[in-house]
């Protein structure tokens, strides 16, 4: 096994980039070694802690943005017409 084409391979599945032909070469990679599966799986795991470190973050900036902007009036609700049921 080729460990810098299945490192490529990886960075370019995690970063959504791979080809076609790409998806199957890391496909057979994958099925053929348990060391790739490992590999996937540990770049799996920090892919998606650094996405929630990033959504955490992010949204606690934004959430402190919008804190110290004052809000907007709430919008006086139309009256809801009535009618009659005969």
């Amino acid at each position: 096994m080729d460990e810098e084409r299945l490192q490529f391979l990886l960075q370019r599945y995690f970063d959504q980039m791979l080809t076609v032909e790409e998806r199957g070469e890391l496909s057979q990679m994958l099925l053929a070694s348990s060391r790739a599966r490992g590999e996937f799986w540990e770049l799996a795991r920090w892919n998606a802690l650094i996405r929630q470190w990033g959504e955490a973050e992010w949204g606690r900036r934004d959430a402190e943005r919008i804190a110290l902007r004052p809000l907007p009036a709430p919008a006086r609700p139309e009256p809801a017409e009535r009618k009659i049921i005969a």
